[in-house]
Parts: structure tokens; C-alpha cells; sequence
């Protein structure tokens, strides 16, 4: 049997719809100029990487998918046609839109498809591994996408098919770019910590 799959997706960067969209900026390592790291989509690869690398640890593989790193553009419609296709065959596949928030929170998000049984798990999974993880959040918020947090539901709503009943999406914002302890944190070097406890989440999901 093919192992369950982790895909990450770097949202923001490399839509056809918005070229230069690489989602916040925020002055992270307090120098007082927003350098070009610092932007959302710039930061989410360090959280990316750590957690391909905890996934393989734990026999979970993983798939990138990143239009932009890949000199290629690919809205999120078409970036859910390919996490359906790569799910194909697998008993548990995790689709993971990666981002980081702004706003001056100092909790974490993770969202789900309003009435998705299974992403409500894979999302309450990896919200508990991040409460376990993670010091400088507050808690760990999970939401189904209506209401206030409609506006992050298309960067997942795609990512689920008829026939194939072990896929899932969720949403991941897991710290604040504008939030002192969390811009700490990442200055730190914190986000592999975060990649990792997302990879713990999913296996946690998987082997429920």
C-alpha cells in the first residue's frame, strides 16, 4: 500500500491572477525596514522543509507544490486539480495551504471546510501537536471557514473529491508576522518547530 501523503502548498506565491502577491510583510528582526524574507511567502518554505523532512521520519511522504519555485504560475483551482491527482491511490492524504498571519494575534489558526468530518480532524490533529509544540501561542484555533473566516475558504475548497474519501485540506496560519513574541520566535529560528509539529499532526490524523 502507498504511504499517506503530506502536500504542501506555498500559497500566495506564483498566481497567475497576482504576479507579485507573496501575501504580509511585517518588520520580523525589528531593524525598522521590511527586507524581502520577511514576507509571508517568503517565510512559510522554513516551516515547509522542517516538516517534509519530520514526515519522512515517520514513514509519511510528502509533495511540494510551490508554481513559483518552479518558475511557473498556478491559481488555487489549479493547485487543488493537482492535490486531488496526487492524492489518487493514497489511504490518507493531508492538503496543507501554507501561510503565516498578521494582525497582531498571539494564538494559531488552523481552518477546514465547513461540515468536513475528516478536515475537522486532520485540523484538530495538528492544532493539538501545535499547542504541545509551539511556546509563544496563546492557543490554537480551529474554525470551520464561514462566517468571519469565509475569506480563507478558497484556498482550500478545492482540494477535496467525491471519490477519494481519505483527502482533507486545511488551512494553516500558525503564528503572527506582526506579533512581538511570535516575530521573536521566527527571528529565532522557531519555524522548523512548527513545520515539525504540523508533520506530527498529520501522522497523528493519519493513524487515528
Amino acid at each position: 500500500m502507498r504511504p499517506d501523503l503530506l502536500i504542501w502548498d506555498r500559497q500566495h506565491a506564483g498566481k497567475r491572477s497576482r504576479p507579485s502577491d507573496m501575501g504580509a510583510a511585517a518588520d520580523v528582526d525589528g531593524d525598522g525596514r521590511i527586507a524581502t524574507w520577511e514576507r509571508e511567502a517568503e517565510l512559510t518554505p522554513r516551516y515547509i522543509q522542517p516538516g517534509i523532512v519530520e514526515a519522512e521520519v515517520w514513514g509519511l511522504e510528502s509533495k511540494l507544490i510551490d508554481p513559483l519555485g518552479a518558475g511557473l504560475q498556478a491559481d488555487y483551482p489549479q493547485r487543488h486539480r493537482e492535490a486531488v491527482s496526487l492524492a489518487q491511490g493514497r489511504p490518507r492524504a493531508a492538503y496543507l495551504a501554507c501561510h503565516l498571519n498578521a494582525g497582531g494575534g498571539d494564538y494559531a489558526l488552523v481552518g477546514h471546510v465547513p461540515r468536513s468530518t475528516l478536515g475537522r480532524a486532520l485540523a484538530e490533529a495538528i492544532a493539538t501537536e501545535l499547542e504541545l509544540s509551539i511556546p509563544v501561542i496563546s492557543r490554537c484555533r480551529v474554525e470551520a471557514l464561514e462566517g468571519r473566516w469565509a475569506r480563507g475558504l478558497p484556498t482550500i475548497r478545492g482540494a477535496l473529491a467525491p471519490g477519494l474519501p481519505g483527502l482533507a485540506g486545511v488551512l494553516l496560519e500558525p503564528l503572527f508576522l506582526d506579533a512581538p513574541e511570535h516575530q521573536a520566535y521566527i527571528h529565532e529560528g522557531g519555524l522548523t518547530a512548527v513545520g515539525q509539529a504540523i508533520a506530527r499532526g498529520v501522522r497523528r490524523w493519519a493513524n487515528a
